[in-house]
């Protein structure tokens, strides 16, 4: 991506803390789209998360592009347009320890 075009969501400027504080605004274009930004830009075959919640399984950059646009198009398959708004809620089972 030129430097130019690349997203920079708050270059800091200031003497102090206070001086950053006040004048800290997210600058967030138009047309972002924060799967592209967080998957697209890493090589795919770079590890990306590991989920351990039950063993472990490892996500490269490129499972989590594939994984993302995948459930992109289920939602568009469902009716949803750009600007509607979802909410994904996940449930937490933890093992009783014995």
């Amino acid at each position: 991506m030129p430097a130019a075009t690349r997203f920079r969501p708050f270059p800091l400027a200031g003497a102090t803390y206070q001086e950053i504080y006040q004048g800290f605004r997210w600058r967030v274009p138009e047309s972002f789209n924060i799967g592209t930004a967080c998957t697209d830009a890493q090589p795919p075959d770079r590890l990306a998360l590991i989920d351990a919640s039950d063993g472990e399984r490892r996500y490269t950059f490129g499972e989590l592009s594939e994984l993302t646009n995948r459930m992109a198009n289920a939602l568009i398959g469902i009716g949803l347009e750009p600007g509607d708004r979802v909410a994904v809620v996940t449930a937490c089972m933890s093992r009783r320890r014995r």
